[in-house]
């Protein structure tokens, strides 16, 4: 599907009259139009939601600003080949009610994407999880995350489950949320647990944040490496990395 030089589109529809859009030959969604929003859908995955039935590169590959992926109703976006959701350069977009690499009910294993879950390149005030949770899992090759936001600026990352899912059981990512290539200016959390995220049972770290240019970020009031109830342990391997000479985050 390709939206082109139109503006509010609706792709999807509500359970049970999801669209599946899976094996195609490059991505399964592109968007080029302004205030489309996408709602219920399957993207890379079979019917049942208990196989991989990939998009050749991204699930959805968003390239305008001003995209609300889930803002009504779930997308399941699994088993592609690339990124689950890519916004390239784009601002103001919104991901909200999305189980990217994994389903909604049994939290099967084995679905996620090749690359990461959710990729922010570049790009301005962009939100994973402004009202409501993602649940992102399953993205387990080296350098894969659950988020990644690489030299994007003011992203918000809230209220999601990285690494856990809503029953307490653990399915890793190899990273929960990376920061990379001069990413500034981006929250992960919020004071007070009120919009924390819970990043937890992933093989590598919690949370990366990596370069001397990645500077101005702030990580708080999140659940890293403790379960959804703040009270029994589910570990990351570490919780939280700093490295090549990054400065001032906190």
């Amino acid at each position: 599907i390709i939206t082109l030089n139109t503006h509010y589109a609706n792709i999807g529809a509500a359970s049970p009259n999801y669209n599946v859009i899976s094996g195609n030959i490059y991505d399964g969604i592109e968007i080029y139009s302004k205030n489309t929003t996408v709602n219920g859908n399957i993207i890379g995955l079979n019917f049942d939601m208990t196989n991989p039935l990939s998009n050749s590169d991204n699930g959805i590959d968003v390239e305008v600003d001003s995209v609300k992926i889930g803002a009504v109703e779930i997308n399941v976006v699994g088993g592609n080949s690339n990124n689950g959701i890519y916004l390239n350069n784009v601002n103001a977009c919104e991901i909200d009610r999305c189980f990217i690499g994994t389903d909604p009910t049994t939290f099967s294993v084995g679905l996620g994407n090749q690359g990461s879950g959710i990729y922010v390149l570049n790009g301005q005030n962009n939100n994973v999880g402004l009202v409501a949770s993602n649940t992102i899992v399953d993205h387990v090759n080296t350098g894969s995350a659950g988020v990644t936001v690489d030299a994007g600026v003011g992203t918000k990352i809230n209220n999601n489950l990285i690494g856990i899912v809503s029953n307490g059981n653990t399915i890793a990512n190899d990273i929960g949320i990376q920061l990379i290539n001069g990413a500034n200016n981006n929250l992960i959390g919020n004071v007070l647990n009120l919009d924390k995220n819970v990043i937890s049972g992933n093989t590598s770290s919690g949370i990366l944040i990596e370069g001397s240019a990645t500077t101005n970020n702030a990580v708080r009031g999140n659940f890293i490496g403790v379960g959804i109830d703040g009270v029994v342990s589910a570990p990351n391997n570490i919780g939280i990395v700093e490295c090549n000479a990054v400065a001032e985050n906190y």
